[in-house]
């Protein structure tokens, strides 16, 4: 699976929904994990050999099938498969992700290194830029936000600061590695100093923001 696909997860909104975010990476989630149902069912053999010797999707198996079984007898139904009013927090939020887990676990190529690293630069661009203009009060976007204005593509300022930090420690570590080009490498600490400048002005630890 192309993992520029998976960034669509992070990176896809859609101001014309009601829920801008929630609904619409919802949305991205169930198109990405029926296309990875359909990749499992088409190489079922190696799925089944995999799963026999790998205690990890074993044990990821038993999660899925354990929040699946919790759904059932959740009331009302609605909320133990969606989630609280659509904050992916339900049960298929979690077999989607599972789905997507053993795509990428059962598939494993290390042609795959450089596809993670480029899905990590163009996400902490995207995210570091956007980031920067909302922050510079010329988001091209109206966003009806009683919050901080940067909210980038998370919804508000405690979510958009903490996928900036996932990606800065992955920028940083990105930053260091010598065995990439040093273009790249100065790329990659020049959006480090981008995402963290962009969470402290998210000023995300304080109170009024929930």
């Amino acid at each position: 699976m192309p993992f520029l696909i998976l960034c669509s997860l992070t990176l896809y909104f859609n101001p014309v929904m009601q829920d801008p975010f929630n609904s619409a990476k919802q949305i991205v989630l169930f198109l990405i994990s029926s296309w990875c149902l359909g990749s499992l069912i088409t190489n079922f053999v190696p799925l089944k050999r995999l799963t026999i010797k790998s205690p990890i999707i074993l044990f990821a198996s038993i999660f899925a099938l354990s929040n699946l079984s919790g759904a059932l007898f959740t009331s009302p139904g609605y909320v133990g498969f969606f989630g609280e009013t659509l904050r992916k927090n339900g049960a298929l939020t979690y077999a989607s992700l599972f789905l997507i887990f053993l795509v990428l676990v059962t598939r494993n190529q290390k042609s795959d290194e450089k596809s993670v690293i480029n899905a990590i630069f163009f996400c902490s661009l995207f995210i570091g830029v956007y980031g920067f203009i909302q922050s510079q009060g010329i988001d091209f976007v109206r966003w009806n936000n009683p919050y901080n204005s940067i909210i980038v593509t998370m919804g508000n300022p405690n979510f958009a600061s903490a996928i900036m930090a996932i990606l800065g420690v992955a920028t940083l570590v990105l930053a260091f590695d010598k065995k990439q080009n040093i273009l790249l490498r100065i790329a990659n600490f020049i959006l480090t100093i981008l995402l963290l400048t962009n969470i402290i002005n998210s000023q995300s630890d304080r109170k009024s923001v929930v």
